[in-house]
């Protein structure tokens, strides 16, 4: 397997003798648990507002969020040790340079933090809070952002830059294709993400975004209690719900999030996802 050829190491292209680890693949298994599970928030949500109010629009961004309670279980691949290992590789193998390395791991990095606190937090708020400001079906996203053409172009756009990511690996691997074309692709594949995202942007909150950062940057590994949080900061800066909600989800909703979280970190690390394969 890829796992017993190849060093452990995180997300990012790699020097040609490395490949996609065992563990690469496990944790990629995870963001597209994480990815269906939007997908399925986006189509539900609505109708969730439109039974129970924003009741029902609390207990639909609780289910999006839900499976960062396994994410201990899964192998975390860090982009600091890739980094520091692909760069001795670089040193030593002539094969992509040091410059390249260090700009693509940047790109990576940066790529995450987006995709996480904008694409994924910030977006699923700004899902709930126009959801429940317009109940009237005027609102595209009562219509379904889903059904969005440029939300679905940066949907297939996501979902191809992880396989490509694999698929363009192997090819180097088997000498199908150079270091150097993969690179090229990756950054074509970055760029027109990019474009597509633009468009979805719109639709997050960016109040959400800043302070899921923010919470993830001071104490990390807390996604719903920093979810809790961030929409209480919304909501406080949205003005539409009533004051009651922010001390709830401040007083009540992120305490409770953080002991649950406390406990599912435990079970992630005795029920590893990767001995089950």
């Amino acid at each position: 397997s890829a796992g017993a050829e190849a060093a452990a190491g995180g997300g990012g292209a790699r020097p040609p003798p490395q490949t996609v680890t065992k563990e690469e693949i496990v944790e990629h298994l995870f963001y597209q648990i994480l990815n269906l599970t939007q997908a399925v928030f986006l189509r539900v949500t609505p109708n969730a507002v439109a039974a129970f109010g924003r009741k029902g629009a609390c207990l639909a961004l609780l289910m999006a969020t839900a499976p960062w309670l396994a994410r201990a279980a899964f192998p975390v691949n860090r982009f600091s040790d890739n980094y520091r290992n692909d760069l001795n590789e670089a040193a030593t193998s002539g094969g992509t340079s040091r410059r390249n390395v260090r700009a693509l791991y940047r790109m990576k990095k940066t790529q995450y933090v987006f995709l996480k606190h904008v694409l994924q937090h910030g977006l699923n708020v700004g899902v709930v809070l126009r959801a429940c400001t317009k109940r009237d079906g005027t609102n595209d996203l009562i219509n379904g952002l889903a059904d969005e053409t440029f939300f679905r172009a940066h949907w297939l756009l996501l979902n191809a830059a992880f396989v490509m990511e694999f698929f363009a690996q192997t090819l180097v691997k088997k000498k199908k294709l150079s270091q150097k074309n993969m690179l090229r692709s990756n950054a074509a594949l970055m760029a027109t993400s990019s474009c597509a995202a633009v468009y979805v942007i719109s639709k997050t909150s960016l109040v959400a975004s800043l302070t899921s950062l923010t919470l993830n940057l001071v104490s990390p590994r807390r996604e719903l209690r920093s979810v809790a949080i961030a929409l209480a900061a919304a909501v406080a800066f949205d003005g539409t719900w009533p004051k009651g909600w922010i001390a709830f989800l401040t007083l009540c909703v992120a305490p409770a999030c953080a002991l649950v979280e406390k406990h599912a970190r435990a079970w992630g690390k005795t029920h590893a996802v990767e001995k089950w394969f």
